[in-house]
């Protein structure tokens, strides 16, 4: 049911920028070239065993009391976040009780990397 709701997440989030890509949320995992980073391509539906989707969906939680589950993970998009993504996702989000939430970069070595990729971690909390 949990890789279910975070494919539905994934569909929005393509039907916003078809060019998102969530790659693995740790270095070390991101750096291994045999884990594909999800896609149009290779959905979610396609990751066995479970505990793969916690390479992606990073701190993927058990169910709180009221129901929700959270993670961070990282979105690689070509449009620009706050000023496109989510005007265009805010909607489609809500009305599925998905919730996305930006997370500052803690990294001593941030850096922008240019036009064609704009990257940022983040927050998800799905309600079921």
């Amino acid at each position: 049911m949990i890789k279910h709701s975070l494919q539905k997440f994934f569909e929005i989030v393509l039907q916003v920028d078809k060019t998102t890509i969530i790659p693995p949320y740790l270095e070390l995992d991101r750096n291994d070239r045999t884990i594909p980073d999800i896609s149009g391509a290779f959905p979610i539906s396609l990751l066995e065993p479970f505990s793969s989707v916690k390479c992606f969906f990073f701190r993927l939680s058990q169910r709180n009391d009221k129901g929700n589950i959270y993670c961070s993970l990282i979105l690689a998009q070509s449009i620009t976040f706050h000023q496109e993504f989510m005007e265009l996702a805010r909607a489609l989000l809500m009305n599925m009780d998905y919730g996305l939430f930006p997370k500052a970069s803690d990294h001593e070595n941030a850096s922008e990397i240019g036009w064609m990729l704009y990257s940022v971690e983040l927050f998800l909390a799905l309600v079921q």
